[in-house]
């Protein structure tokens, strides 16, 4: 097939005679162009609208970030080692899977998360800087602006969940929710025991309202589920010198 020929639909190795070499130099330039490719998805590359799609949407990330502004209404967030954007119709389908593979084993999910029906105040999908990946999803929703509450929810990726970047981004979008609404207590709940995960924070970043007791099987077992809550004065406390080590430029 001719340079003049090749299709959106063209199958690198089938129709362009792609091999192994060939991929993995196709690879290299689209890292030199900005669109790193992590090793797990190299095999997703079949045709050259992939190549196209993972070019535009990793590109168009870094640009964003460069920019150092936001083509949305809501703004876009930024840490050292991630962005965080309001989700667009094409996140829909990562959303989906995200959720089916980490249902009911979220790091932090909404109390009363079996709700059929969410009014969604705010939900960002979060995506890896190096890499312009999407790695995880985080919301606020259900907010009663009367009483000041809302419920929290957030679902990464388990290759990213002890890298630190989970936590740069919830940071960063807790203190935006309690700098764009007068709220004063987010709700969360997390399944089994906190204190080899976020079990510092306690008292400092968020406390334990409640605990569930032998309450969800996970893996085979029973877990205890333990609402957390998120309160402003507790964060106005703590949260500024959190930011200024996550924040870029810091």
């Amino acid at each position: 097939m001719s340079v003049g020929r090749v299709l959106p639909k063209a199958r690198l190795r089938e129709d362009l005679d792609l091999d192994s070499v060939r991929i993995l130099e196709l690879v290299l330039l689209l890292d030199d162009l900005g669109a790193t490719v992590e090793d797990s998805e190299v095999a997703s590359l079949t045709s050259v609208e992939d190549v196209y799609r993972i070019y535009a949407e990793r590109v168009s990330a870094a640009d964003r970030v460069s920019d150092g502004a936001s083509a949305y209404d809501v703004p876009t967030l930024v840490g050292r080692h991630t962005l965080q954007r309001p989700l667009l119709p094409g996140d829909d389908a990562f959303v989906e899977a995200l959720m089916v593979s980490t249902q009911r084993r979220t790091s932090l999910r909404s109390f009363g998360a079996s709700s059929v029906t969410r009014a969604v105040l705010l939900e960002h999908v979060v995506i890896a800087l190096k890499s312009a990946a999407r790695i995880g999803v985080i919301s606020v929703h259900d907010a009663d602006l009367r009483e000041g509450t809302a419920f929290l929810e957030l679902a990464f990726e388990p290759r990213v969940r002890g890298q630190g970047w989970p936590l740069e981004a919830v940071v960063l979008f807790i203190d935006h929710v309690f700098r764009t609404w007068q709220l004063r207590k987010l709700y969360a709940e997390v399944i089994g025991d906190v204190s080899d995960k976020i079990g510092s924070g306690v008292g400092r970043f968020f406390v334990e309202e409640g605990r569930f007791v032998a309450h969800e099987h996970v893996d085979g077992k029973l877990c205890d589920l333990r609402v957390l809550s998120f309160f402003r004065e507790h964060w106005d406390a703590v949260a500024p010198r959190l930011l200024a080590r996550i924040r870029p430029g810091h």
